[in-house]
């Protein structure tokens, strides 16, 4: 045996040795640790390496891959979808929350899930790009920005569209939504939001749409966008709360049917709660001016509420969803 085969024998004893003791390691590590190690990986790639392995029939090929998938289901389960982490995309993890509705691929995944659920999605610093006209939204969720991160650095580009029928409350908090291509939040189920910034949507910053549609922003900002800054229409009704809760420098389009707020038909309401009030919220608007009813409505449709008129309705609807939940 020259040198040359002798050194690659040895060398090879050293590799087989090693990757022994490397799985036998790997076979101890508590799972947390274990999972730390995958968690570069996003969810669907876990979830093809699994894949890969049963298709393969090879046991080296991370042998305890379902035990990290079932520690990062519980996760996501217990502290939401984060993205770019856990889905790399926004529409991604809309798809994974949705996974029991029948449709996308998280759906031939479903025996991995067990019956869990995921609720919430966590958005990272970054820029969420919208690929679409707008993210269609089809069963109650919370879309959040990662607390410790400031809302001017987790921008969504792009709408968001709450689909008619949706059981339960959508809602959106501490985030940037700029850009929209049509509406920046167009709701047809009821909805919430908290410490948003809707801009330069190209037509509606907030529109909410149909009888039985409620909705409650909370220290949201709408400004520069085409047409109206809020517009609610069909028997719908959206509260204003919060001191920080602006509507301004809207309708740059220049449309005189355009409004800071804007009621459209006589059941449609926008309500402010005291101590805000038409005046203080909405101002600087271009179009037809910083409030305006059309359709068979009034300017009486857009009114101030006591802080104690307000936790009522909250209560009534809270009531109401649970209801609907628990049909």
């Amino acid at each position: 045996m020259d040198n040359l085969s002798y050194d690659n024998l040895f060398y090879k004893k050293k590799y087989f040795k090693y990757k022994k003791k490397y799985l036998n390691l790997k076979r101890k590590l508590p799972i947390f640790l274990l999972a730390a190690i995958y968690d570069y990986y996003t969810f669907y790639e876990l979830l093809e390496i699994k894949k890969i392995k049963n298709d393969d029939n090879d046991d080296n090929f991370e042998e305890r891959i379902d035990e990290i998938i079932e520690w990062r289901v519980t996760g996501m389960e217990n502290n939401g979808i984060r993205v770019p982490e856990d889905c790399e995309k926004l529409e991604d993890a809309v798809e994974l929350v949705e996974w029991h509705m029948g449709r996308g691929k998280y759906t031939n995944y479903s025996d991995t899930f067990k019956g869990k659920r995921f609720s919430t999605i966590v958005l990272g610093k970054r820029e969420h790009m919208i690929e679409d006209d707008h993210l269609v939204i089809s069963s109650a969720m919370n879309i959040v920005g990662d607390p410790m991160v400031s809302k001017s650095e987790i921008v969504v580009l792009g709408g968001i569209l709450f689909n008619e029928g949706i059981h339960g409350n959508c809602h959106l908090q501490h985030m940037t939504l700029r850009q929209a291509k049509g509406f920046g939040v167009d709701c047809h189920s009821s909805f919430t939001m908290e410490d948003v910034l809707v801009e330069q949507c190209e037509d509606d910053g907030v529109n909410a749409y149909g009888t039985g549609v409620v909705g409650r922003c909370t220290n949201v900002e709408v400004r520069h966008c085409g047409w109206s800054g809020v517009w609610v229409s069909y028997g719908a009704s959206i509260t204003l709360i919060g001191a920080k809760t602006t509507v301004h420098n809207n309708c740059t389009k220049g449309d005189s049917d355009e409004y800071g707020l804007k009621v459209w038909g006589s059941s449609a309401t926008i309500q402010l709660v005291s101590p805000l009030s038409k005046e203080t919220c909405s101002f600087d608007n271009g179009g037809g001016g910083n409030w305006g009813a059309k359709k068979g409505a009034n300017i009486n449709q857009i009114k101030t509420i006591s802080q104690a008129q307000a936790q009522a309705q909250a209560q009534a609807q809270a009531h109401m969803e649970a209801a609907v939940a628990g049909r």
